[in-house]
């Protein structure tokens, strides 16, 4: 495959050295696995850009950190591929970084790096972690724009937050869920990936905040830690049903909802609404399947290009101006 890519284009998406990816492709010994393995996935991402970039233009290397489960951080990924050619003067190239588990201090280290690599910007996905935050700060000085996408880290220095206002949404699914119990006595499992995600917090606070002005008759269960990963919801969830025999519903803040399905059946016992957040595949094909009621979503391929433009208006390749908001959409089986 390298031989479709110069020395210095695969040197630029690695964010390493032309030396050192010179001394990589021809098997030369003392290069440490970890570089050979930022090599090898350069050159399968100029592989996946290959003809997506626009044909002019300054080149800028976008580096997208994000730390979600694979089925969010590859809709990501197809709405980041899908918006290469769309964004005005400029050719962009992503370099992903994505964990589905990972500590503060490896993804601080990762922030880290892209100050020696050469980055243009990031696109940032993680915990409002005071170590992150210093990250971020740090990478601003040093004149590299963050911009947080679907959660924030509002005190830092990033320069943008792009999504959705996760407040409002919670309070959408809050006002969702009351319509369909229909004043029906419930008690709902509010499932977080973990406390620290902002945009989850926020989610629960606006849901908790509606249920308790308009709709007292609606108990809240709070589920946190599954990380939106499967074995950890599906574990998570078993205890508390185990627990607690009046759950009927769920609120899916943080993902995992196949995991939150499998628990309910193992245990036998029915949901009577299922509310969860984005469109990814795994919750389309469950929409489909009408296993969930229904999916708060917004506009990925949106999201990103107005992420993109942040940075290209702080790069001065386009003029500044005003972003719409991102928009939340309530998504059935019906309106798929």
């Amino acid at each position: 495959m390298h031989d479709k890519f110069s020395i210095k284009q695969i040197a630029a998406q690695a964010g390493l050295s032309t030396a050192t990816v010179d001394r990589v492709l021809n098997g030369r010994k003392g290069v440490r696995f970890q570089t050979r393995s930022r090599v090898n996935k350069a050159l399968e991402e100029l592989e996946e850009q290959e003809g997506l970039q626009n044909t002019f233009g300054r080149t800028l290397y976008i580096d997208i950190i994000m730390q979600a489960p694979k089925r969010f951080s590859d809709a990501v990924k197809q709405a980041i591929l899908a918006n290469l050619a769309t964004l005005p003067g400029c050719r962009i190239h992503p370099r992903f970084h994505l964990f589905e588990s990972i500590s503060l201090s490896e993804l601080n280290a990762c922030l880290l790096g892209c100050e020696s690599s050469g980055s243009n910007g990031v696109l940032l996905k993680a915990p409002d972690e005071s170590l992150i935050k210093q990250g971020v700060d740090h990478l601003f000085d040093m004149n590299i724009p963050v911009v947080t996408l679907v959660t924030d880290l509002p005190y830092s220095k990033r320069l943008a937050y792009i999504g959705i206002d996760n407040r409002a949404a919670g309070r959408t699914a809050a006002y969702m869920l009351s319509r369909l119990l229909k004043q029906q006595q419930a008690s709902v499992a509010v499932v977080l990936s973990r406390q620290e995600f902002r945009g989850e917090e926020e989610r629960e606070m606006g849901f908790r905040g509606l249920i308790r002005e308009s709709f007292p008759w609606i108990n809240i269960v709070e589920i946190p830690g599954g990380q939106g990963l499967y074995q950890a919801t599906y574990d998570k969830l078993i205890s508390q049903l185990e627990q607690d025999s009046d759950i009927n519903c769920v609120y899916s803040v943080g993902g995992g909802n196949q995991a939150i399905l499998d628990a309910f059946d193992t245990l036998s016992r029915p949901i009577d609404v299922f509310i969860g957040h984005d469109l990814d595949q795994e919750n389309r094909a469950l929409l489909m399947s009408h296993k969930l009621d229904l999916i708060i979503d917004h506009d990925l391929e949106e999201d990103v290009r107005r992420a993109f433009s942040q940075i290209l208006m702080f790069q001065k390749v386009i003029p500044k101006a005003s972003l719409l908001e991102s928009k939340i959409n309530i998504v059935t089986p019906y309106n798929l």
